[in-house]
């Protein structure tokens, strides 16, 4: 392995069924010290880290503090590591928005590539985010680092712009993926 292996989990289960959220602050369906206690265990088979990078987002960010506490690391809280943003849906539930704006939902459901939810974000933009992350990566930002591989605890959304980005996949490809919570996938950038 390499230090330029990026170890990348998604967020633990939320309590959230069939809530539209990105950026809304949801609630963990478990403990943060068991999730924590999961990525640890499986992550310790394979790699060690180096910093724990994450979305500032607490259903992320939780779980990323203690891991890094634990591990004596670098915690890095990054802007660009959101979900992404749907912004006049957030916190509503899919069913309400299908039937509150039938047009804007129907027309996004089927644009959803290239267009973006009524003040939220495409698609486009959140790959945009990501990749100024990952070049910042490949741009020295590890050039401390002499064992262990860069961890980031991220979202849905984030891990298959990885796979986009990193894997080559097209994004319908992509949203084909299952991202389960607390499984690590790795990447090398």
């Amino acid at each position: 392995m390499t230090r330029k292996d990026v170890w990348v989990a998604r967020h633990p289960p939320v309590t959230a069924p069939g809530l539209c959220y990105g950026r809304a602050d949801v609630e963990l369906a478990g403990s943060v010290e068991h999730a924590a206690d999961e990525l640890q265990e499986t992550l310790a088979r394979v790699a060690t880290s180096s910093v724990v990078w994450s979305s500032p987002s607490t259903r992320c960010a939780s779980v990323a503090r203690v891991l890094a506490s634990r591990w004596q690391v670098d915690l890095r809280l990054d802007a660009r590591l959101l979900e992404v943003d749907f912004g006049d849906w957030e916190g509503r539930t899919w069913s309400r928005i299908e039937g509150e704006e039938p047009a804007a939902y129907a027309s996004w459901m089927s644009n959803w590539r290239t267009a973006a939810p009524p003040g939220g974000e495409s698609i486009a933009a959140l790959s945009a985010r990501v990749e100024a992350w990952l070049a910042e990566l490949g741009e020295g930002a590890l050039d401390q680092v002499t064992t262990g591989a860069p961890v980031l605890i991220a979202h849905a959304g984030v891990i298959r712009a990885l796979l986009v980005l990193l894997d080559g996949l097209a994004w319908d490809d992509a949203m084909k993926r299952d991202v389960p919570h607390l499984a690590w996938k790795r990447f090398i950038p």
